[in-house]
């Protein structure tokens, strides 16, 4: 029956049906003679009032119960393993485990690719590294077998200290300082 209809005619016919019992009820009062009668009937009431509130339990509050089961789950895995939606229905319920299924989907998708920038970007950062202290390296080396004034000493020194800050500054954006 979840397939067949909307949540809206759903509830709408739940409470349609519990209304007819509860007015036949209330008109059907002054023709009870005993207090016995009048218990009978509301004993009849109360049986109403539960079977209506396991109608809604059943198709409105437990279905929602099982999605938020299942979103716990995966959120306790960091969305690793999700399973697929438990609610495979047509209506609204079944629609919003779909999209929160797809929602999940995206966010592990999003994450995957950040994690492989993050691989690139310290890649990247580990070339510059190599590629600039070698230069610098050479550099100092060819300085300090040919007089050249203090000056191009100590810039050189200074590029070296910037480049090591720049390198510590990215290390420590992506969490590998220290």
């Amino acid at each position: 029956p979840r397939r067949l209809f909307p949540l809206s005619i759903k509830l709408l016919l739940t409470i349609l049906v519990f209304l007819a019992v509860f007015v036949t009820f209330f008109l059907a009062v002054p023709l009870f003679q005993t207090s016995a009668d009048l218990y009978l009937a509301f004993a009849v009431l109360i049986f109403w009032a539960l079977c209506f509130y396991g109608i809604v339990s059943y198709f409105f509050i437990h279905p929602l119960h099982v999605i938020l089961r299942w979103f716990k789950e995966s959120r306790v895995d960091a969305f690793k393993h999700v399973s697929p939606a438990p609610i495979q229905s047509s209506d609204e319920i079944g629609n919003i485990a779909q999209e929160m299924s797809s929602v999940i989907s995206s966010l592990w998708q999003a994450g995957d690719h950040e994690r492989q920038l993050l691989q690139l970007k310290s890649d990247t950062i580990t070339l510059i590294e190599h590629q600039l202290r070698t230069a610098l390296t050479q550099l100092k080396w060819s300085l300090e077998s040919v007089q050249v004034p203090s000056e191009v000493t100590s810039a050189v020194v200074r590029i070296t200290g910037t480049v090591q800050d720049i390198i510590n500054a990215a290390r420590i954006g992506e969490g590998t300082f220290g």
